[in-house]
């Protein structure tokens, strides 16, 4: 677990034990749903960057449902932050 309170796993290990630790650097999150998700995501796009600087992640993928609205604020904030911002979407094909 780290300072955070994130556990981190490895293949092979795991919680808690020493062998299933990360860095915080070599983790990123590549599914991540802001307030633009709608009965998805509850936080603002720059507070789910701001989390991610504080963790300590060199990078976060925001995938909001059908849309890119937190797009530019996603960006800006990475940019604030020097964490890389990753933009994508779950798209609905009907």
């Amino acid at each position: 677990m780290t300072e955070s309170g994130v556990v981190r796993r490895e293949a092979g290990g795991t919680a808690n034990t020493p062998s299933s630790r990360l860095p915080a650097g070599d983790y990123v999150e590549l599914h991540c749903h802001s307030a633009f998700s709608m009965l998805d995501g509850a936080a603002l796009p720059e507070l789910l960057i701001a989390r991610a600087a504080d963790l300590g992640y060199p990078a976060l993928a925001l995938t909001d449902h059908d849309e890119l609205g937190g797009a530019v604020r996603f960006a800006q904030a990475g940019s604030e932050h020097g964490v890389r911002a990753i933009i994508g979407a779950e798209v609905t094909l009907e």
